[in-house]
């Protein structure tokens, strides 16, 4: 998992570097710190969506990033 990290945040530099912008979904349950810190060090926004369905995706991209209220899952 370590290892993982500092693959992931050594990559997050080179898109950083090259000006790609990124939007960082989160979906785990609970916002995770990681992530929130991957999507800085990317220079990404960072859109937490416990309950990514496609409407909840489409919404957050179309937003740029601001992610859409939590939707109950069935």
């Amino acid at each position: 998992r370590a290892r993982a990290q500092e693959d992931a945040i050594a990559a997050s530099r080179v898109l950083r570097a090259v000006g790609c912008r990124t939007l960082l979904f989160d979906i785990s349950p609970r916002s995770d710190p990681l992530a929130k810190a991957l999507a800085a060090e990317i220079g990404a926004r960072y859109a937490p969506l416990p309950y990514a369905d496609p409407a909840a995706l489409s919404a957050a991209i179309r937003s740029g990033g601001a992610a859409a209220p939590p939707t109950s899952r069935q």
